[in-house]
């Protein structure tokens, strides 16, 4: 029997903790009902999401979009796409918030020439590629920023940002939302500068080693726990409206949005990263 794994540690801890191990309970719940032996009763918080991705018993998870295009599409198969009912989504897509400190000079994209920038992952598409692809709607040449500083999560690009350490960085609007409940001093120092295009939201996803018939099973159950009055307090918490059938090719299409980014930072000196909490 196959000991499955399921992980959804990206938009997870304090309340959402409590609300994401609701809706795994309910998908679980409808798993076990159809037979399928060897799922897990708890989310697994051991490990960090990449681990996860790459483990073939993984039968639920969610991922960046731009790995998931980039590198994951053979390794993890789509089994729905979130629709969250928050400021800055919108129908199965969410965007980037490009913040600011609340009292600088910054009035527009095109003044942050020169300035230093915050990038949560090398990867994000939110943190990194959609902040570069704003950039280059600019038709700037390379080297925009004076310098670019990895930060390891948006909550300590936030607290990079609020403490006057970076002066610009990108942080999807959902996670954004999330902060603004948990972290509400750092957040409140910071400001909206702009706001990036629109993207499909973070997929949720089963390790194509699980097989077609697993997966297909997840994807009802998920789409079944998204409308069951049970997970209601859950999915409100979340921000979960529903989930959608999104298809891999609107996901594929992140790659020429980071094609686009990576020119905006091209000869950008790099910092080390910040050692902050996450």
């Amino acid at each position: 029997m196959t000991a499955y794994v399921a992980s959804l540690a990206m938009y997870d801890g304090g309340e959402l903790s409590a609300a994401n191990d609701a809706l795994w309970a309910a998908v679980a719940r409808r798993l076990a009902d159809c037979g399928l032996d060897g799922v897990p009763a708890r989310l697994d918080r051991a490990r960090s999401p990449s681990d996860a991705w790459e483990d073939e018993r993984l039968i639920f998870g969610q991922t960046c979009g731009y790995p998931f295009a980039a590198r994951l599409s053979e390794r993890l198969r789509l089994v729905g796409t979130p629709d969250y009912d928050l400021p800055g989504c919108a129908r199965g897509q969410h965007r980037s918030f490009v913040i600011v400190h609340a009292r600088s000079r910054f009035r527009s994209l095109g003044e942050l020439r020169g300035s230093r920038a915050a990038i949560n992952d090398g990867e994000s598409m939110s943190g990194r590629h959609l902040l570069g692809d704003a950039i280059a709607e600019l038709d700037e040449a390379p080297g925009f920023f004076s310098g670019v500083v990895t930060s390891g999560s948006h909550a300590n690009s936030v607290a990079l940002i609020a403490r006057g350490d970076a002066d610009v960085a990108a942080v999807d609007c959902v996670t954004f939302h999330h902060l603004s409940r948990s972290h509400p001093e750092a957040i409140a120092e910071t400001r909206i500068l702009a706001r990036t295009r629109l993207t499909p939201c973070l997929p949720f996803v089963i390790a194509t080693g699980c097989g077609e018939v697993t997966a297909s099973l997840v994807a009802r159950a998920l789409r079944e726990a998204a409308l069951d009055p049970r997970t209601e307090d859950a999915r409100r918490v979340l921000g979960l409206a529903g989930i959608l059938s999104v298809g891999g090719a609107a996901y594929g299409r992140s790659l020429l949005v980071a094609a686009r980014a990576d020119a905006a930072f091209r000869r950008t000196p790099r910092g080390a990263p910040h050692a902050l909490a996450r």
